[in-house]
């Protein structure tokens, strides 16, 4: 096992294109890490530098404290599993994963040893004398995972291993690769671009956009306390609630301007909030804290809007509603809605935001109705337009 450091490290290509820009981050010793982000946001490069697949512009990487910039891959003692498997058609189950053993030299008793104990972790003791044409996606990832897991290396690196696989299998095989690394206790990157499996699989994340570290921290840290707009509207699913507000000092004290109407603002609230009154900002808030108002306290927010769609989930309802206030139209917003969501803002309409709530399964909601909705006061968090950085 090791740790892996990135120190300033840049990744700038001959045309100019920067993919990676000054990436700091210190992947500790027998930990999962996650680099996720939206498609060309550098996390890919990222992996592949610490594989030496792509050489690093500027800036050092260290693997276990020795720097590695100039290492070939064979050196540095990673195994690297891909989005397409690689594995090699003409071989048996078994000699797919004796693969990297054979080419090293390493008797024969302890290539069979070791295969056999791999393929027993995996699940694949009766499968080591089928070829990858005869086996499902799910086995085809495990006998990937095989072949870097048997040569046991400092360092897992994982681009992507379950895109290919169907929505029930990915869920089956993210326990699985969970379960796996907790096992084997080895320091693991994996990258995707599926939040969902950023948020459930590993034990830090690291949040990227065009080559910059945006957030690093804990799946809960990320969903509760995104550092920008960025970071809020990509984690999470469905994405946080965007608003428009203002700050403005009304009667009772500070309240926010939202779609024509004005709400208090609770005492939660962030003091820094008076900063900015005048100013336009935004007002963030997740689907689950927006309430049907027979759960929640009299005194919290409420808007209201029209009912466009409810998909019954059987353990929740999601129920979108068009409430009239103004969308954020950012850039750190667009860039979400169009990797995630392209429709999303054209649906609301001018002057109207497309909000979701979760709502409990018994509650009954028609499609057109006009819908009330109580804003968790405690948990409406606020950034500045301008930067997009979170108002703490």
């Amino acid at each position: 096992m090791a740790s892996v450091t990135f120190s300033g490290v840049d990744k700038t290509y001959p045309d100019g294109t920067r993919a990676v820009d000054q990436f700091n981050l210190e992947v500790e010793d027998g930990e999962f890490m996650i680099f996720v982000g939206p498609s060309g946001c550098g996390k890919t490069t990222a992996l592949r530098m610490v594989a030496g697949l792509e050489d690093i512009t500027g800036g050092e990487l260290r693997i276990d404290g020795v720097r590695v910039n100039d290492l070939d891959p064979r050196e540095r003692d990673v195994a690297m599993v891909f989005q397409n498997y690689a594995l090699y058609p003409h071989m048996s189950v078994y000699d797919n994963i004796a693969f990297p053993l054979a080419s090293q030299g390493i008797r024969k008793s302890e290539i069979r040893e070791r295969v056999t104990k791999t393929a027993a972790l995996l699940g694949l003791d009766e499968h080591l004398k089928r070829r990858p044409r005869n086996l499902s996606g799910g086995q085809r990832q495990r006998v990937a995972m095989g072949r870097a897991i048997v040569r046991q290396p400092r360092v897992f690196l994982m681009d992507e291993p379950l895109s290919n696989l169907d929505a029930k299998l990915r869920v089956q095989m993210r326990a699985e690769i969970s379960g796996l690394q907790q096992e084997l206790g080895v320091t693991t990157i994996y990258v995707t671009h599926d939040q969902v499996e950023a948020m459930t699989m590993g034990d830090r994340i690291a949040v990227l956009r065009k080559g910059v570290l945006q957030q690093l921290g804990r799946p809960e840290d990320l969903y509760d306390h995104p550092a920008n707009l960025f970071v809020a509207t990509f984690v999470g699913s469905p994405a946080m609630n965007l608003f428009e507000v203002s700050p403005v000092e009304g009667e009772n004290g500070l309240e926010l301007r939202i779609g024509g109407r004005r709400i208090a603002v609770p005492p939660e609230a962030p003091a820094a909030l008076r900063e900015h009154i005048g100013r336009r900002i935004a007002l963030g808030i997740r689907p689950e804290h927006l309430l049907h108002p027979r759960r929640a306290d009299d005194s919290a927010p409420r808007l209201s809007g029209e009912v466009t769609l409810v998909e019954m989930l059987g353990f929740e309802r999601l129920v979108h509603i068009r409430l009239r206030a103004t969308p954020i139209l950012t850039e750190d917003v667009l860039e979400v809605a169009r990797d995630i969501d392209a429709g999303t803002l054209d649906r609301a309409g001018e002057g109207h935001v497309m909000a979701v709530a979760r709502f409990d399964p018994d509650v009954d909601v028609a499609v057109n109705s006009t819908q009330d909705v109580a804003l968790r006061p405690e948990k409406m968090l606020f950034f500045e337009l301008e930067s997009g950085r979170a108002i703490v």
